[in-house]
């Protein structure tokens, strides 16, 4: 009744896809569609600029700290890697491993 085996569109996508990369970016990533197309409105901004300026200033009072404190976090790590890494003495030239 049925076969096993993938139909010719099937076949020919799986081949396409490895030797084309960007081509599968595009088919499976919704965002880069939504970006070439002009469906992002603007006229919330033009009709009510209060009302985007608010949607704006709330943005940033969510955003923002967790912004800073994923930055404080990620150079916390980094400060800890680089005093770690001073406290290792470096390998004398000619001497035997230990």
């Amino acid at each position: 009744m049925g076969s096993s085996e993938p139909g010719p569109i099937v076949s020919r996508a799986v081949r396409l896809f490895p030797r084309h990369p960007v081509t599968l970016l595009f088919a499976f990533t919704p965002g880069i569609p939504e970006y070439r197309s002009g469906s992002s409105a603007v006229s919330p901004v033009v009709t009510s600029p209060l009302g985007f300026l608010l949607f704006l200033g709330l943005l940033a009072q969510i955003g923002l700290p967790i912004v800073f404190v994923v930055n404080l976090l990620y150079g916390l790590f980094f400060y800890t890697l680089w005093k770690h890494h001073r406290a290792i003495p470096a390998p004398v030239p000619g001497a035997a491993p230990a």
